[in-house]
Protein backbone atom coordinates (compact mmCIF):
# COMPACT_ATOMS: atom_id res chain seq x y z
CA UNK A 1 0.00 0.00 0.00
CA UNK A 2 1.35 3.68 -0.84
CA UNK A 3 0.05 4.99 2.51
CA UNK A 4 1.35 3.12 4.12
CA UNK A 5 5.18 3.00 2.33
CA UNK A 6 5.03 6.34 2.62
CA UNK A 7 4.66 6.42 6.58
CA UNK A 8 7.49 3.89 6.63
CA UNK A 9 9.69 5.82 4.71
CA UNK A 10 8.33 8.78 6.48
CA UNK A 11 9.63 7.28 9.69
CA UNK A 12 12.81 6.51 8.74
CA UNK A 13 13.56 9.82 7.99
CA UNK A 14 12.49 11.09 11.05
CA UNK A 15 14.63 8.52 12.96
CA UNK A 16 18.12 8.99 10.74
CA UNK A 17 18.02 13.05 11.00
CA UNK A 18 16.59 13.05 14.82
CA UNK A 19 15.14 15.63 16.33
CA UNK A 20 11.33 16.01 17.67
CA UNK A 21 8.76 14.94 15.48
CA UNK A 22 6.60 18.12 14.88
CA UNK A 23 9.82 19.68 13.09
CA UNK A 24 9.35 16.73 10.60
CA UNK A 25 5.59 17.06 10.19
CA UNK A 26 5.60 20.64 9.69
CA UNK A 27 7.66 19.82 6.58
CA UNK A 28 5.64 17.07 5.12
CA UNK A 29 3.93 17.27 1.69
CA UNK A 30 1.40 14.58 0.73
CA UNK A 31 2.92 12.33 3.47
CA UNK A 32 6.42 12.56 2.36
CA UNK A 33 9.21 14.45 4.59
CA UNK A 34 10.43 16.71 2.55
CA UNK A 35 14.67 17.19 3.19
CA UNK A 36 15.67 19.24 0.30
CA UNK A 37 13.44 22.59 -0.11
CA UNK A 38 11.82 23.29 -3.25
CA UNK A 39 12.39 27.35 -2.91
CA UNK A 40 15.83 28.33 -5.10
CA UNK A 41 16.45 31.40 -3.16
CA UNK A 42 16.62 29.23 0.28
CA UNK A 43 18.66 26.48 -1.38
CA UNK A 44 21.24 29.04 -2.39
CA UNK A 45 21.50 30.62 1.19
CA UNK A 46 21.59 27.43 2.81
CA UNK A 47 24.63 26.51 0.60
CA UNK A 48 26.44 30.23 1.25
CA UNK A 49 25.63 28.77 5.02
CA UNK A 50 27.04 25.69 4.55
CA UNK A 51 30.19 26.53 3.68
CA UNK A 52 31.01 29.44 5.70
CA UNK A 53 30.10 26.89 8.71
CA UNK A 54 32.37 24.35 7.78
CA UNK A 55 35.03 26.15 6.05
CA UNK A 56 38.52 26.61 8.56
CA UNK A 57 37.94 29.67 11.23
CA UNK A 58 39.28 32.59 9.81
CA UNK A 59 39.23 31.40 6.16
CA UNK A 60 36.09 33.05 4.65
CA UNK A 61 36.03 36.75 3.67
CA UNK A 62 33.30 37.72 6.33
CA UNK A 63 34.82 35.54 9.00
CA UNK A 64 36.12 38.61 11.12
CA UNK A 65 34.01 39.01 14.17
CA UNK A 66 35.56 38.80 17.50
CA UNK A 67 35.52 36.17 19.27
CA UNK A 68 33.95 33.18 18.07
CA UNK A 69 34.24 31.87 14.15
CA UNK A 70 32.06 30.80 12.19
CA UNK A 71 33.53 27.83 12.25
CA UNK A 72 33.46 27.27 16.37
CA UNK A 73 29.83 28.44 16.72
CA UNK A 74 28.88 24.93 15.44
CA UNK A 75 29.60 24.25 19.08
CA UNK A 76 26.83 25.45 20.49
CA UNK A 77 24.44 23.66 18.07
CA UNK A 78 22.32 20.93 19.26
CA UNK A 79 19.79 19.61 15.99
CA UNK A 80 19.90 21.22 12.05
CA UNK A 81 16.17 20.56 10.97
CA UNK A 82 15.77 21.54 7.21
CA UNK A 83 11.89 22.95 6.69
CA UNK A 84 9.99 23.65 3.27
CA UNK A 85 10.98 27.27 3.27
CA UNK A 86 13.77 27.74 5.94
CA UNK A 87 16.58 25.85 8.13
CA UNK A 88 15.62 25.24 11.72
CA UNK A 89 18.73 25.43 13.90
CA UNK A 90 18.39 24.53 17.70
CA UNK A 91 20.81 25.94 19.97
CA UNK A 92 21.38 26.48 23.61
CA UNK A 93 22.17 30.43 22.97
CA UNK A 94 20.27 31.57 20.22
CA UNK A 95 20.16 35.13 20.03
CA UNK A 96 24.23 34.67 21.00
CA UNK A 97 24.58 33.15 17.53
CA UNK A 98 22.37 35.27 16.08
CA UNK A 99 24.60 38.44 16.80
CA UNK A 100 27.48 36.28 15.30
CA UNK A 101 25.95 35.90 12.09
CA UNK A 102 24.83 39.43 11.68
CA UNK A 103 26.76 41.67 9.49
CA UNK A 104 28.78 44.81 10.54
CA UNK A 105 30.77 46.86 7.78
CA UNK A 106 33.38 49.47 7.57
CA UNK A 107 34.67 51.12 4.59
CA UNK A 108 38.46 52.15 4.34
CA UNK A 109 38.50 53.29 0.50
CA UNK A 110 35.82 53.78 -1.76
CA UNK A 111 37.16 50.30 -3.68
CA UNK A 112 38.09 48.64 -0.03
CA UNK A 113 34.87 47.43 1.82
CA UNK A 114 35.19 44.67 4.74
CA UNK A 115 32.02 42.92 6.28
CA UNK A 116 32.13 40.76 9.41
CA UNK A 117 29.66 38.50 9.45
CA UNK A 118 27.02 37.41 6.33
CA UNK A 119 25.93 40.21 4.46
CA UNK A 120 22.19 41.31 3.42
CA UNK A 121 21.40 38.93 6.84
CA UNK A 122 18.69 40.78 8.90
CA UNK A 123 16.36 39.84 11.57
CA UNK A 124 13.23 39.15 10.56
CA UNK A 125 11.09 38.21 13.61
CA UNK A 126 11.17 36.82 17.03
CA UNK A 127 9.60 34.26 18.92
CA UNK A 128 9.28 32.34 22.18
CA UNK A 129 12.95 31.18 22.60
CA UNK A 130 12.91 31.83 18.50
CA UNK A 131 14.85 34.55 16.50
CA UNK A 132 14.21 34.48 12.72
CA UNK A 133 17.12 35.77 9.91
CA UNK A 134 16.23 36.54 6.96
CA UNK A 135 19.28 36.85 4.03
CA UNK A 136 17.92 39.84 1.98
CA UNK A 137 19.68 38.97 -1.36
CA UNK A 138 18.72 35.42 -1.60
CA UNK A 139 15.17 35.29 0.72
CA UNK A 140 16.60 32.79 2.35
CA UNK A 141 15.78 32.11 6.18
CA UNK A 142 17.28 31.00 9.10
CA UNK A 143 15.31 30.23 12.36
CA UNK A 144 17.04 30.01 15.76
CA UNK A 145 15.66 28.34 18.60
CA UNK A 146 16.98 27.45 22.04
CA UNK A 147 16.52 24.47 23.46
CA UNK A 148 15.26 25.81 26.66
CA UNK A 149 11.25 25.46 27.21
CA UNK A 150 11.07 28.84 28.24
CA UNK A 151 7.59 29.60 30.02
CA UNK A 152 4.68 31.24 27.67
CA UNK A 153 5.30 34.52 29.53
CA UNK A 154 8.96 34.71 27.85
CA UNK A 155 7.34 35.54 24.38
CA UNK A 156 8.76 37.78 21.27
CA UNK A 157 8.89 40.70 23.50
CA UNK A 158 10.83 38.65 25.60
CA UNK A 159 13.19 37.16 23.14
CA UNK A 160 14.00 40.55 21.62
CA UNK A 161 15.04 42.63 25.14
CA UNK A 162 17.49 39.39 25.27
CA UNK A 163 18.73 39.62 21.89
CA UNK A 164 18.69 43.65 21.87
CA UNK A 165 21.35 43.14 25.02
CA UNK A 166 23.40 40.11 23.76
CA UNK A 167 24.26 42.25 20.84
CA UNK A 168 24.78 45.57 22.36
CA UNK A 169 27.03 43.75 25.04
CA UNK A 170 29.07 41.99 23.22
CA UNK A 171 29.14 42.86 19.00
CA UNK A 172 27.96 46.98 19.11
CA UNK A 173 30.12 48.52 21.87
CA UNK A 174 33.37 46.69 20.14
CA UNK A 175 32.52 47.31 16.75
CA UNK A 176 32.10 51.07 17.33
CA UNK A 177 35.35 51.27 18.59
CA UNK A 178 36.49 49.84 15.64
CA UNK A 179 34.83 52.00 13.57
CA UNK A 180 32.52 49.18 12.31
CA UNK A 181 28.49 50.05 11.66
CA UNK A 182 26.01 47.76 12.44
CA UNK A 183 24.67 47.26 8.70
CA UNK A 184 22.56 44.72 10.27
CA UNK A 185 19.88 47.53 11.74
CA UNK A 186 19.48 48.78 8.19
CA UNK A 187 16.34 47.69 5.58
CA UNK A 188 18.66 47.04 2.39
CA UNK A 189 21.99 46.32 1.95
CA UNK A 190 25.13 49.01 2.07
CA UNK A 191 27.88 49.39 -0.11
CA UNK A 192 30.28 47.70 1.89
CA UNK A 193 27.79 44.41 2.27
CA UNK A 194 26.86 44.45 -1.62
CA UNK A 195 30.28 44.85 -2.48
CA UNK A 196 31.66 41.75 -0.21
CA UNK A 197 28.88 39.61 -1.33
CA UNK A 198 29.61 39.88 -4.89
CA UNK A 199 33.33 39.32 -4.15
CA UNK A 200 32.96 35.99 -3.11
CA UNK A 201 31.21 33.58 -5.32
CA UNK A 202 28.99 31.59 -3.19
CA UNK A 203 26.44 30.04 -5.89
CA UNK A 204 29.10 27.13 -6.38
CA UNK A 205 27.61 23.68 -5.81
CA UNK A 206 24.57 25.08 -4.51
CA UNK A 207 22.59 21.91 -4.82
CA UNK A 208 25.13 19.92 -3.32
CA UNK A 209 26.22 22.30 -0.59
CA UNK A 210 22.71 23.23 0.55
CA UNK A 211 22.04 19.08 0.75
CA UNK A 212 24.72 18.58 2.92
CA UNK A 213 23.42 21.46 5.03
CA UNK A 214 20.05 20.08 5.35
CA UNK A 215 21.59 16.71 6.49
CA UNK A 216 24.27 17.74 8.44
CA UNK A 217 22.75 16.14 12.01
CA UNK A 218 24.07 12.71 10.41
CA UNK A 219 27.73 14.11 10.49
CA UNK A 220 27.06 16.57 13.76
CA UNK A 221 25.12 14.39 15.67
CA UNK A 222 27.32 13.88 18.86
CA UNK A 223 30.67 15.73 17.62
CA UNK A 224 29.81 19.14 16.73
CA UNK A 225 33.50 20.09 15.90
CA UNK A 226 33.22 17.10 12.77
CA UNK A 227 33.38 18.21 9.50
CA UNK A 228 36.27 20.78 7.71
CA UNK A 229 36.12 22.26 4.65
CA UNK A 230 39.18 22.90 2.57
CA UNK A 231 40.32 23.89 -0.89
CA UNK A 232 41.47 20.53 -2.95
CA UNK A 233 44.58 20.98 -4.86
CA UNK A 234 45.61 17.66 -6.17
CA UNK A 235 42.37 16.37 -7.30
CA UNK A 236 39.22 17.10 -9.80
CA UNK A 237 37.21 18.01 -6.92
CA UNK A 238 37.76 21.58 -5.61
CA UNK A 239 36.82 20.82 -2.30
CA UNK A 240 37.40 18.37 0.06
CA UNK A 241 35.18 17.81 3.90
CA UNK A 242 37.36 16.20 6.26
CA UNK A 243 36.04 14.24 9.58
CA UNK A 244 37.28 12.02 11.84
CA UNK A 245 34.33 10.39 13.76
CA UNK A 246 31.08 9.83 13.81
CA UNK A 247 30.47 8.57 10.53
CA UNK A 248 32.47 6.40 8.09
CA UNK A 249 33.33 7.62 4.26
CA UNK A 250 31.26 4.58 2.61
CA UNK A 251 28.40 5.09 5.16
CA UNK A 252 27.89 8.70 4.72
CA UNK A 253 28.08 8.30 0.56
CA UNK A 254 25.56 5.81 1.01
CA UNK A 255 23.13 7.78 3.07
CA UNK A 256 23.38 10.80 1.12
CA UNK A 257 22.83 8.25 -2.36
CA UNK A 258 20.45 5.49 -1.30
CA UNK A 259 19.11 5.71 1.25
CA UNK A 260 15.76 7.40 2.60
CA UNK A 261 17.50 10.49 3.19
CA UNK A 262 19.52 11.01 -0.13
CA UNK A 263 19.86 13.68 -2.20
CA UNK A 264 17.91 13.23 -5.66
CA UNK A 265 20.77 13.02 -8.50
CA UNK A 266 23.99 12.85 -6.19
CA UNK A 267 26.51 10.05 -6.65
CA UNK A 268 28.89 8.39 -4.61
CA UNK A 269 31.76 6.31 -4.95
CA UNK A 270 35.15 5.03 -3.63
CA UNK A 271 37.96 7.43 -5.55
CA UNK A 272 40.94 5.58 -3.46
CA UNK A 273 41.37 2.51 -1.79
CA UNK A 274 44.31 3.09 0.12
CA UNK A 275 42.91 6.00 1.98
CA UNK A 276 39.27 5.34 1.65
CA UNK A 277 38.65 8.47 0.44
CA UNK A 278 35.01 9.00 -1.79
CA UNK A 279 33.74 11.27 -4.59
CA UNK A 280 30.57 12.58 -4.02
CA UNK A 281 28.71 14.68 -6.89
CA UNK A 282 25.61 15.97 -8.19
CA UNK A 283 25.92 17.60 -11.59
CA UNK A 284 29.15 19.14 -12.46
CA UNK A 285 29.77 19.90 -8.60
CA UNK A 286 32.07 17.44 -7.07
CA UNK A 287 33.23 16.84 -3.33
CA UNK A 288 35.83 14.97 -1.98
CA UNK A 289 35.05 12.90 1.27
CA UNK A 290 37.77 11.90 3.67
CA UNK A 291 36.67 10.73 7.10
CA UNK A 292 37.16 7.12 8.86
CA UNK A 293 37.28 3.91 6.72
CA UNK A 294 35.21 0.79 7.56
CA UNK A 295 37.66 -1.64 6.99
CA UNK A 296 36.15 -2.95 3.39
CA UNK A 297 37.80 0.11 1.28
CA UNK A 298 41.11 -2.37 1.49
Amino acid sequence: MPHTNDKHVFDEVAEILGGPRPLHHSARVNGKRVIDTPNPGQREFQSLLARCLFSKSRTTPWDLMVGRSFYELRSYFSLVSPQLDSLVIVTNTATRIASYLLPYTRSHSQNFHECAGIPGLRVDGYGRGMIRLKHLPTNGVLELRDTNDYPKSCGAQWTREVFEGEIGRNRDSDCRSASWSSAWRKSHMDKAEEASFKAWPTAWGTPLFSGILARAQILWYSHWSSGLLTANQFTSAPYRLDWDENITVKEFGRLLTESAIRIDGAKFEISDHNTGRGLLSLGDTQLELSGPRDGSDQ
